[in-house]
């Protein structure tokens, strides 16, 4: 047996040994943890580290972007400073060139100025000197600005640079008064300031060089300012001066001065009436020949397409000696524009005589066609061209009063004398020309008594003006007379319907543009005609907050044939829908159709009072005026209207219906927002105001379907088999082809009446419009077929039964 003491000795050591391996083991352990832990923190923080090497260099590569931007821009602004620099020596150096010849026009400019100005201050109170004057002036304006256009435009571009320039430099030292600077930035500075002083140096010998010749400009631009608003007053005056005592003395006492003060005048006016260039005069021709060529051309094609195999003599006297010299006056009236946009007078002149030749042929040959009992014979106005070229010409020409009033009163008395050799006419058709032939001997007697007392001038003006409206009116009633015989041949369907009626209705307001510009060429082309124009016909007139001109008038005019043609065009085209092939409501047609014309009126309107330079809020104080005229007077019209719209838009009614109102029934023809046009199965039109179908009870046969009940009562005689006739009178029903199967056809048995078994058929018919003929269709049918089957109709009968006559037979 073992010895206890040398085990416990022997567990003893082994669990000293066992804790110390465990003591030993747990700090090697913990001795290789914190390694282990570094090696893993390296491990982690190792896509960090990349991350943040990347975001470095691309700051990096940023930075050096940006030092790379800012040496180009500053390279840019460099390079621009030195072509600033450049540029300002290089116009320095033109400068010395260019005042060398500034000094010598200077002198020839300044002396032209004073001749103006002093041909401005001596014809001050003549009004066809100071428009040459005002002419010449323009002109002379013109030529100076092409003087100094070189000096102007280089200033120009100085002024330019500067611009570009300052902000440079006052942005600089903004900065440099927040941070410092090194020597390259002192050096940009110094180079800034230096191209700035180099552009206010040439800059300011410019201006120099350029400020007598603006004052020069300015004091011109001041006398053309001046003379443009004194020549209204010049020219009416002119042609309203008071009466001359041509028979006076004193009169004729300074011709001669006069005379030669009047030819020193139309020296003056030489510039203003013809080209004085070759410049000016091949320009005028160049307009001309090109006018001509399209002339011709247009001519051509007219030709060709309206007149070529026409054996019509006042077709081809149109086309032949009409346009032509129509034509050729509007290829003088554009040859007369000059390059700078004035007008030379001759040639002003002369288009507008043959421009007034052609339009009286034309208007002549427009009021004869169609009228082929009207001999051939020329235009009865042509009788009237003489004198009235007469009057042209010598309110054209610049002559002293007395010898413009005793030429014009010669060439009325030669007038007056000519006229009692005038054949009658035979143009019993038209009445125009007859009454103007008739009212001419009138207007040329006013005209002499006038001259007489010494109102030339406004005598001359009367006459033009009677010649105008005369020329103006025939061509107006001819223009017309053609319009309404091309909208009787034009075609009524299809595309080419739309579009000819759209030219037919911008043809009403083109001949009267026509007929206006017909009279504004005897105005515009005579001295002043076009200042006198544009002072009292297109400037505005004022009533109050509303303003118009002839221009807004003629508008306004043109608008309305304009409004009433899509009107028209529009209402056409959407009653056409339905035919078209799309499915749409035939009811709702007549409401588009009102709610288009409406809309299309309502832009009119206010395209007038826009035009006659009303504002919208003013309507209103027009709402307010008419509130109360609502309130007093007009309660049955804004009734009758508000009914309208309820029943257009409502479609309790609709064209065709058959309806029932105050004891009228008739059939619905149209309903406007006033009344509704109902006709009666006697042919009778009813306007029904329309107040009266929303107050009253209506009664609409066909609203819902046109199909309509009839109910047929009769009577048969007590004892009748009453099955027999209840299958009698459905049979009769059935047979009748205006009786639908579908209801059927029914009989009732209504009651016990005191003569008779009331019976009453009810059977459905087609339409309303039938309704009496097939009602009388079936009684003829019932008492046929009663007849035939023994059945007695009933009719009122009374027994009468005499006591005392029957007690005495008894007896």
């Amino acid at each position: 047996m073992r010895n206890p003491f040398c085990i416990a000795f022997f567990c003893l050591v082994f669990f000293a040994s066992a804790l110390v391996c465990s003591f030993s083991y747990a700090a090697k352990e913990s001795q290789e943890a914190p390694t282990t832990s570094a090696t893993k923190a390296e491990e982690k923080d190792s896509p960090d580290q990349d991350a943040m090497d990347e975001e470095a260099r691309l700051k990096a590569e940023d930075t050096e972007r940006k030092k790379e931007t800012v040496r180009h821009a500053w390279a840019s602004q460099l390079n621009m400073l030195k072509a600033f620099r450049e540029s300002a020596e290089q116009l320095n150096l033109k400068a010395d060139g260019m005042e060398m010849q500034l000094e010598k026009d200077f002198a020839h400019c300044e002396d032209e100025v004073r001749r103006l100005t002093v041909l401005a201050q001596t014809y001050k109170d003549w009004s066809n000197p100071m428009e040459a004057v005002n002419r010449s002036i323009k002109h002379f304006l013109w030529d100076l600005r092409e003087i100094v256009a070189p000096l102007d435009e280089g200033a120009k571009d100085l002024r330019r640079r500067l611009e570009r320039v300052r902000p440079i430099e006052e942005n600089l030292s903004t900065l440099l008064g927040k941070r410092g600077h090194n020597a390259e930035i002192e050096a940009f500075i110094k180079d800034v300031v230096r191209t700035r002083k180099t552009l206010e140096t040439v800059l300011t010998r410019y201006e120099t060089a350029l400020e007598p010749f603006t004052n020069m400009i300015q004091r011109l631009e001041e006398t053309q300012a001046s003379i443009a608003e004194r020549l209204p007053e010049l020219w009416k005056s002119y042609y309203l001066q008071p009466p001359l005592a041509w028979l006076s003395e004193k009169t004729w006492r300074n011709f001669s001065r006069r005379m030669h003060y009047a030819i020193d005048g139309l020296k003056l006016r030489l510039p203003v009436e013809l080209p004085i260039t070759i410049d000016q005069w091949r320009t005028a021709g160049l307009r001309f020949v090109l006018s001509l060529t399209l002339s011709l051309v247009l001519g051509f094609l007219m030709h060709r397409a309206w007149f070529r195999g026409s054996t019509d003599p006042t077709a081809r006297h149109l086309f032949f000696v009409s346009l032509p010299w129509l034509l050729f006056g509007v290829c003088l009236l554009v040859s007369s524009i000059s390059a700078s946009g004035d007008v030379f007078r001759v040639f002003l002149a002369l288009g507008n005589l043959c421009a007034i030749l052609g339009i009286t042929l034309l208007a002549w040959d427009l009021r004869r066609m169609g009228h082929d009992d009207v001999p051939a014979q020329a235009s009865p106005l042509l009788r009237l061209m003489p004198l009235t070229f007469a009057a042209y010409i010598l309110l054209y020409l610049p002559l002293i009063r007395p010898i413009l009033l005793v030429t014009w009163l010669f060439c009325l008395i030669a007038t007056l004398i000519w006229r009692r050799f005038w054949p009658p006419l035979a143009i019993a058709p038209l009445q125009l020309e007859d009454y103007v032939r008739s009212t001419d001997g009138v207007i040329l007697w006013i005209c002499l008594f006038l001259t007489l007392a010494g109102l030339h001038i406004i005598s001359l003006i009367f006459y033009l003006l009677f010649s105008s409206f005369c020329l103006a009116t025939q061509l107006s009633l001819g223009g017309i007379a053609r319009i309404n015989y091309l909208n009787e041949h034009l075609p009524s369907q299809g595309p080419q319907a739309v579009f000819a009626s759209l030219l037919v209705a911008l043809a009403a307001p083109l001949m009267l543009i026509a007929a206006f510009v017909s009279v504004l060429l005897w105005v515009g082309t005579l001295p002043g005609g076009m200042v006198l124009i544009l002072e009292y016909f297109f400037k505005n007139v004022r009533i109050g907050s509303t303003q118009f001109n002839l221009l807004s008038i003629l508008a306004i005019i043109s608008l309305f044939f304009l409004t009433r043609a899509a009107v028209i065009m529009g209402t056409r085209f959407l009653k056409r829908l339905p035919g078209q092939g799309l499915n749409i409501d035939s009811s709702l047609i007549q409401p588009a159709q009102t709610a288009f014309t409406y809309g299309a009126w309502a832009i009119f309107g206010l395209f007038v009072l826009r035009s006659l330079g009303m504002e919208l809020s003013n309507l209103a104080m027009v709402a307010g005026g008419l509130s109360v005229g609502i309130g007093f007077g007009m309660q049955a019209i804004v009734s009758n209207f508000i009914s309208g719209l309820l029943l257009i838009f409502g479609r309790m009614l609709q064209v065709g219906d058959v309806v029932e109102v105050g004891g009228v029934t008739g059939r619905v023809r149209k309903i406007s927002v006033r009344d509704t046009m109902v006709e009666t199965y006697d042919n009778a039109l009813i306007y029904i105001p329309n107040s009266e179908f929303i107050s009253k009870q209506l009664v609409n046969w066909t609203r819902n379907n046109p199909t309509v009940r009839i109910n047929i009562p009769i009577g048969v005689a007590y004892g009748t088999d009453t099955g027999l006739v209840m299958k009698t009178l459905i049979a009769v029903a059935n047979a009748n082809s205006s009786v639908l199967k579908y209801p059927p056809p029914s009989v009732a048995f209504n009651d016990f009446g005191d003569n008779a078994l009331h019976f009453v058929l009810y059977c459905w018919i087609t339409k309303y419009d039938i309704r009496v003929s097939t009602a009388t269709a079936l009684r003829l049918d019932i008492e046929k077929e009663f007849r035939n089957a023994g059945i007695e109709i009933a009719f009122p009968q009374m027994d009468i039964h005499v006591k005392e006559i029957q007690e005495k037979k008894a007896e």
